[in-house]
């Protein structure tokens, strides 16, 4: 797997989510969303993968895209439009299906995640399916 970029937040000096870009073997576009999203300004420690994304995205072709959220449990009000700018700079820069790992019968992600892939959006919506897998292990 090539790491295209990747972003961290920092929480009393702990690293408490990153998010990874990359492309795996399959040639596919695959970003992992771990750790719990709950601070006040993400903006602040998310920018520059922001940055990144939009620099090196519409410079690649990939077969397909994945985004995993199956390592993210929790994801507060304020940092929801962070994940929403990740995911739109995704769909605006890298055409082709769209993956989206969840967890199975996990509430906030079932009622969040269409809300963050703005699916309401018919051409996103065409191009995005979920794979439900079990919790991970804690």
């Amino acid at each position: 797997m090539e790491v295209l970029t990747f972003g961290m937040v920092m929480d009393g000096g702990r690293t408490v989510f990153t998010v990874v870009a990359a492309r795996d073997d399959e040639d596919r576009l695959v970003l992992t969303f771990e750790g719990v999203l709950r601070v006040d300004n993400p903006y602040r420690y998310l920018w520059s993968f922001l940055e990144d994304l939009g620099r090196i995205l519409p410079g690649r072709a990939f077969a397909s895209i994945q985004m995993d959220f199956t390592q993210m449990p929790f994801i507060n009000d304020n940092c929801m439009y962070t994940i929403m700018d990740i995911v739109d700079a995704v769909y605006l820069h890298v055409p082709g299906p769209v993956t989206v790992r969840r967890i199975a019968n996990d509430e906030w992600q079932r009622v969040a995640l269409p809300i963050f892939l703005n699916l309401s959006d018919v051409e996103n919506a065409a191009r995005t399916t979920f794979e439900d897998v079990e919790p991970p292990a804690r």
